[in-house]
């Protein structure tokens, strides 16, 4: 079973990967240290209905800026009943005060061999660009069983200041015995009014 699910992971790398490019207006920063960033998909059409099924977890958006940052980097947090636990930074790459690509985050349950409740998620997060990408791998322990689960992407494009750390997509689990997800104004807002949340975040460096 577990060939089968490597199987068809691969299949979707080969065929479906790569942030979509429809529907996505090309946005120009208007201001010297501005970034400007665009939702995207990772996977698109019957490659995407299968998501929850084989236990992934995709997103991705694109990246325009200009400006005196040297370094472009994520990192992710772990948000626990409104209030954050833990950060780590994971990807990063030089830029010299230009960067025009995308960001994708792949996340995956870590199926053990006996098929038993996955425990553990591994988490790829990529940077990339026209001439290649840039990748950072981590091993994630899973929220409860009990909860039920979503993915909180950006609906509209974004503007912030390269000072600015920025939420661009999260992973939200609530305890589905007594909560429901309600929309939220922003990734930051759903992530601290879940019971659990994992919430990747850009920003950039001098």
């Amino acid at each position: 079973m577990k060939k089968v699910i490597f199987l068809i992971i691969a299949l979707m790398l080969m065929f479906g990967l790569g942030c979509s490019k429809e529907n996505v207006e090309e946005q120009q920063p208007e201001v010297l240290g501005v970034v400007s960033i665009s939702p995207s998909k990772l996977l698109e059409g019957d490659m995407r209905r299968l998501n929850p099924h084989l236990g992934l977890k995709t997103g991705c958006v694109k990246i325009k800026y200009q400006g005196n940052k040297k370094r472009i980097a994520t990192k992710y947090e772990i948000w626990e009943k409104g209030k954050l636990k833990n950060s780590f930074r994971t990807v990063g790459m030089s830029i010299d005060g230009q960067y025009e690509g995308e960001l994708s985050v792949f996340l995956q349950d870590f199926i053990k061999e006996n098929m038993e409740r996955p425990s553990k998620m591994v988490m790829t997060t990529s940077f990339m660009y026209d001439r290649g990408s840039v990748s950072s791998t981590e091993f994630l322990r899973k929220f409860k069983a009990f909860y039920t689960s979503r993915l909180e992407e950006l609906v509209d494009t974004i503007r912030v200041r390269d000072d600015e750390e920025v939420a661009v997509w999260a992973y939200t689990a609530m305890d589905g015995s007594s909560n429901v997800f309600f929309p939220k104004a922003t990734i930051e807002d759903a992530a601290k009014d879940a019971d659990w949340a994992l919430v990747l975040k850009l920003y950039f460096e001098d």
